[in-house]
């Protein structure tokens, strides 16, 4: 009987904690994103500019995954990734020059990660001349990391 209870109270647990984030999740992302458009807005450094708006990306992708189409969480995260997608080009190219390869490929994903994710297949993206090079360095660099599934991915959109 102790073990039973024992299961119910981490059940109960578990749930109360998902539930917490979940509620959190539409605050933390609209936040991340008036963050980032203030810093852009104050002309802040590169870095924590950048640090900003992977936090923004991070957020909101989690809010569109976790919110059905029909609330306003969910377009309002699809709005912020929607805006923010060039932001993403410009960090990872930063990072590249500045060597730091991780941080590149960090931002080379997420830009590619938008377009090509199921929650914005009705959107449209205008892919300029720079994609596909942003496509190939993450398809190549996910490849030299070993995750070789996801760069299957990757190449497959170049």
């Amino acid at each position: 009987m102790c073990s039973d209870m024992k299961k119910i109270l981490i059940l109960f647990v578990a749930v109360f904690i998902t539930l917490i984030s979940w509620a959190q999740t539409p605050e933390r992302a609209q936040h991340s994103y008036e963050n980032f458009r203030s810093l852009l807005a104050a002309g802040a450094t590169e870095n924590d500019l950048y640090n900003s708006l992977y936090q923004c990306y991070d957020d909101n992708s989690a809010a569109v995954r976790t919110f059905p189409a029909v609330t306003s969480q969910y377009v309002a995260a699809k709005s912020a990734l929607t805006d923010i997608w060039p932001y993403l080009r410009n960090a990872a190219t930063y990072y590249d020059q500045r060597g730091n390869r991780k941080r590149a490929l960090q931002f080379s994903q997420a830009y590619v990660n938008i377009p090509t994710s199921p929650y914005f297949q009705e959107e449209h993206f205008v892919k300029d001349e720079f994609y596909p090079t942003m496509v190939f360095y993450a398809a190549s660099n996910t490849f030299n990391v070993g995750d070789h599934t996801l760069a299957i991915k990757y190449f497959q959109e170049y």
